[in-house]
């Protein structure tokens, strides 16, 4: 059985409303009662006094006479009163005279069998002539004072029963009155905590407590609404940014194709499956020929408009569960899964092969450029994603190396026929120690009218003798694999400090940029190796810039960030180079110590007409702005992306706007320009 306090309210209300009136109608008969017996018993007394009276004035005669007979019949009159039990007349002395006594007389109380308590006696003096002769003694019952009692106690507790059914009655409704509202607002909180509407409102119906109650509830339900719709904007907001950073990671912004990183989970993912399953996937490596010529000729703008013109292309020509993506620069990769075989591969790569021969449309002009496709299979060729894009990678060259514009599926062979990348690399040991790597400097400049050099970012060139110039896209990663960038590195940095510091005479306050690589960074003394070179150029820290990518930071996190503050103390600042697009960016931003953001120039070329670009471009200004950041945008290279970038709030750039990467004499000759500018200037 429920406890009382378990019970539902109503309930609790009806049953104390019934107790309170039950105990309040039982209070109320017993005072009734007890107040009739009162009175009866007081007009019982009352009436057997007179009898007593009169027996005594009509025996007076007798017992001043000592008539006993006589006395026995004035007793006998007393027969008529049906209450009286029995009578005695006493003389002077207290001696009967004469008794009464009912016939049939029962010495108990007859209702309920008891003796005391149920008679009562009353004693009368007899008086002649102002003298006491004698007394009466007379017992009446109260029999009949207590059937009377009974019966108004039966009446009465019937009508107690009745009211107390009225009572309840009544109860019951204003119990549910009271707690219709309530169970109203429980059914309503449940509905809230159910479809999570924050809307909902209580009905105000009264001014009670539970008025007050429901307007609490409604004042407490316009917060939550409120909260609610700012944390739902907040969601939105967070799912939107997220989505971007997400195309930012996966997505090449120019092609809209998927990137690097997008094909290297996919192939890990299809490579894993085959080891695993069975089946075969294959990989095929895509190299744009002559790309190089067409950027140059027509310019970054129509280079990106041949990029996507080519995503298009191979979008029409493969299949729409073949995976296809942009990997940097002019080279695309392909993956082919559901149990290809070489035969397959082949037809898919000879197709591709001929719809990128086809003429393409830029600016009115037919250009035409062709492809050259390597192919490897898994297992066929490898069974790691790393062997099987070394295999695809030869692949793809010995078809460049074939007349370009065809494919060449791997065949274990091309791997004695590697000779580029040997050769490349022997190359490269030489070129440290005959002086072939030479540094350029693209000045840094204010997005002012006219615009203030404000330093130089050092880019890395090589002139082979025999090879010609071969890009940095080229031999650096070489140079990573190779461990041949710890010497480079080194050159890189104790030349353009150098350089930096014969600058500062001419022009002090120009600043340098120099890009660190990966593995650099990973170097356990390379914040000992750049404060050297510092130190033996006299070159003030507080003048360098070292840009990383967001790939290099991206291992180690905990050892890169402390290698970065130590740098950060002796003076030098940090800048974060192709800012967004990386999945992590706004997270490095927290992580590390970065003092400038480099705008990336996928974001630039398209500006202004590209919305997408320009709200990104626009977030990262703010977001640098915000944090108190330097900010330079990369690859400006009309006046549009000038002005839009000034009006966005970025102050510096650099871009084939302003100046291309030049020589060593070239940028002497620009500093000391510049330096006689500022002198030229009037001070006010």
């Amino acid at each position: 059985m429920a406890r009382f306090e378990d019970r539902p309210l109503h309930e609790k209300l009806m049953r104390a409303g019934g107790w309170l009136t039950s105990a309040a109608m039982l209070a109320l008969l017993l005072f009734v009662l007890m107040y009739q017996l009162s009175d009866r018993r007081e007009i019982l007394e009352d009436a057997m006094n007179a009898h007593a009276k009169v027996v005594g004035s009509n025996g007076a005669a007798s017992i001043m006479f000592g008539n006993e007979s006589e006395a026995s019949e004035v007793l006998a009159s007393l027969a008529a009163v049906s209450d009286i039990t029995w009578a005695e007349l006493l003389d002077e002395r207290g001696q009967r005279m004469a008794r009464y006594e009912r016939p049939g007389l029962h010495k108990t109380c007859l209702l309920f069998g008891l003796r005391n308590g149920c008679f009562l006696t009353v004693r009368q003096p007899i008086v002649l002539r102002g003298q006491i002769v004698g007394s009466v003694l007379v017992e009446a019952s109260l029999e009949s004072v207590y059937r009377g009692l009974l019966l108004q106690a039966a009446f009465g507790a019937a009508a107690a029963i009745l009211v107390l059914a009225g009572a309840t009655m009544w109860a019951r409704r204003i119990a549910q009155g009271i707690v219709r509202p309530l169970h109203r607002l429980v059914r309503l909180t449940e509905k809230v905590s159910a479809e999570q509407n924050f809307s909902l409102r209580a009905e105000v119906s009264a001014q009670d407590e539970v008025g007050s109650l429901a307007r609490s509830f409604n004042a407490m339900m316009e917060k939550l609404e409120w909260h609610d719709a700012r944390l739902n904007a907040e969601l939105v907001q967070r799912r939107q940014v997220e989505l971007q950073l997400n195309r930012m990671a996966y997505y090449d912004n120019v092609t809209e194709l998927h990137n690097r990183h997008y094909f290297k989970e996919k192939l890990e993912v299809a490579v894993s499956e085959v080891v695993r399953c069975g089946g075969a996937c294959a990989v095929l490596f895509i190299d744009l020929d002559d790309f190089k010529i067409v950027n140059d000729t027509l310019g970054h703008e129509a280079g990106d408009v041949l990029l996507r013109q080519v995503a298009a292309c191979l979008r029409a020509t493969l299949r729409s569960n073949d995976i296809v993506c942009r990997i940097g620069g002019d080279e695309f990769a392909v993956i082919l899964d559901h149990s290809v075989n070489e035969r397959q591969a082949g037809r898919v790569a000879s197709n591709l092969v001929d719809a990128l021969s086809k003429p393409f449309l830029i600016d009115g002009r037919q250009v035409r450029i062709g492809a050259s496709v390597g192919v490897a299979l898994c297992p066929d060729h490898a069974t790691d994603t790393v062997t099987l894009l070394r295999n695809a990678d030869t692949a793809m060259y010995h078809a460049k190396g074939g007349g370009k514009n065809n494919f060449r599926v791997f065949a274990p062979e091309m791997e004695n026929g590697s000779l580029k990348r040997f050769t490349l690399e022997q190359a490269l040991r030489q070129a440290i120690e005959n002086g072939q790597l030479q540094l350029h400097y693209q000045p840094q400049v204010t997005l002012a009218d006219p615009p203030r050099l404000v330093g130089f970012e050092a880019l890395l060139r090589w002139e082979h003798p025999e090879l010609g110039s071969i890009s940095p896209y080229e031999f650096i990663p070489l140079a990573e694999e190779t461990g041949l960038i710890h010497a480079i590195g080194d050159w890189v940095m104790r030349t353009g400090f150098r350089q930096a510091s014969a600058w500062q005479t001419a022009y002090p306050g120009v600043r340098l940029g120099i890009n660190l690589s990966g593995r650099q960074l990973k170097q356990m003394d390379i914040v000992d190796r750049i404060l050297t070179e510092l130190h033996s150029s006299a070159l003030d820290p507080c003048l360098v810039d070292l840009e990383l990518t967001e790939t290099v930071l991206m291992d180690d996190r905990a050892a890169t960030a402390a290698k970065l503050q130590a740098l950060r103390q002796a003076g030098i600042r940090v800048a974060l180079d192709d800012f967004g697009t990386g999945y992590s960016s706004l997270n490095y931003l927290k992580l590390y110590p970065v003092d400038t953001i480099k705008i990336d120039r996928s974001f630039v070329a398209n500006l202004p007409a590209d919305e997408e670009d320009a709200t990104i471009t626009r977030a990262i200004t703010s977001i640098a702005e915000g944090l108190g950041l330097g900010l330079v945008a990369e690859g400006v290279e009309t006046q549009v992306h000038a002005e839009f970038l000034r009006a966005a709030g970025c102050r510096m750039a650099q871009g084939y706007l302003f100046a291309r990467p030049m020589n060593a004499h070239d940028a002497t000759d620009m500093v000391l320009n510049a330096a006689k500018a500022a002198e030229d200037v009037p001070v006010v």
